[in-house]
């Protein structure tokens, strides 16, 4: 019968430790999402500021203009390298 108590309080322990480590591990979940929500919201705050104050607009024109720029400086490549690989086939 002592080995039974014995067995029990083993059990006991180990399922307390289990239970420990299972909320330290949601505890650390919570933070983790706390700080994400809390970088999203700083996010978005930045990018109302940037709306209200008229630079997000600009900051899409500039992109849509680098991008324009970008496709425009790859298009010749791309064509010399397609003359190559046909020249080649």
């Amino acid at each position: 019968m002592p080995e039974d108590q014995e067995i029990r309080e083993v059990s006991t322990e180990r399922l307390f430790h289990s239970m420990g480590v299972v909320l330290a591990g949601l505890g650390n979940v919570v933070e983790t999402v706390e700080r994400l929500l809390t970088s999203l919201n700083g996010i978005a705050k930045n990018i109302q500021s940037m709306e209200e104050d008229g630079s997000l607009s600009r900051l899409l024109e500039l992109l849509q203009s680098a991008e324009q720029q970008t496709s425009l400086t790859e298009r010749p490549g791309r064509e010399r390298r397609s003359r190559r690989e046909d020249e080649e086939d």
